[in-house]
């Protein structure tokens, strides 16, 4: 039998947001899982041309907002009375410049559109070219790159719109993660969490995941000695040993 609710967590509310290929969708749950409201916004799609699928990052924004703040009313809850909130979207290439502004992805040459959508496949030559070059990285994508991935995409923009590509200064941001600190939007990373991310991916492909998980970090996090993170689990007890060989047993391995 689970535990009984409390009269002050029935004044306690947690927010999902779906932002999905056509729609954004928010809905408040009670601390008893129990969907108590919910509402949809539409997204804008242009399709300028075949094969072409674009959106704004501001219209989707703005969608999320007003599913959320709908949301929230039908349900009778305030923003102070959310405890959690569950956010995800689709694997669109999303491009601004260095002030968050955004740049056109379009032959229209509008700025609104700034999204290139999932299902966009103008970069099928793109992915071709990538594919062509059997280069070891597409171990990491299960051998073969899709056109619905972000790389052939920005690959198409460099090559058909360099204006664009210039806007979004992409170069510069490649530049910076080689260099021995990573900058991700205008939060730096440490030369550590460089490593970090390195050892992730090796621990991935040693388990043969297509994908890098959370497991793959916390074990990249007990290789490299030193940093405040191993330091803290080791504190705890964990040890990459056991850390990994119950990894496995989670996995099924």
């Amino acid at each position: 039998m689970g535990a009984s609710v409390t009269n002050a967590e029935r004044k306690h509310f947690y927010l999902g947001i779906d932002a999905g290929t056509g729609s954004v969708r928010a809905g408040v749950f009670d601390v008893g899982g129990c969907l108590r409201a919910a509402a949809t916004r539409e997204i804008q799609t242009w399709r300028p041309q075949t094969d072409f699928v674009e959106q704004s990052s501001e219209d989707i924004w703005q969608a999320v907002g007003a599913a959320t703040r709908q949301a929230l009313g039908d349900a009778g809850a305030s923003a102070e009375q959310i405890r959690g909130v569950g956010f995800d979207a689709t694997c669109s290439l999303v491009v601004l410049d260095a002030d968050d502004r955004p740049v056109t992805v379009s032959s229209t040459g509008r700025d609104e559109q700034n999204v290139i959508v999932w299902m966009d496949h103008r970069a099928m030559e793109q992915a071709k070219f990538i594919n062509a070059q059997r280069h070891d990285v597409l171990r990491y994508v299960g051998g073969t790159i899709s056109p619905e991935m972000q790389t052939p995409k920005l690959l198409w923009l460099r090559t058909h719109l360099p204006r664009t590509w210039a806007r979004a200064a992409v170069e510069d941001f490649v530049q910076s993660a080689k260099e021995d600190t990573w900058v991700f939007g205008r939060l730096p990373g440490s030369p550590n969490y460089r490593r970090v991310i390195e050892l992730a991916i090796e621990e991935a492909a040693q388990l043969e995941s297509k994908l890098i998980g959370s497991e793959h970090l916390l074990l990249a996090l007990l290789h490299e000695k030193g940093t405040t993170g191993q330091r803290a689990l080791a504190k705890l007890g964990v040890t990459l040993k056991a850390c990994r060989a119950e990894i496995l047993r989670q996995l099924g391995a």
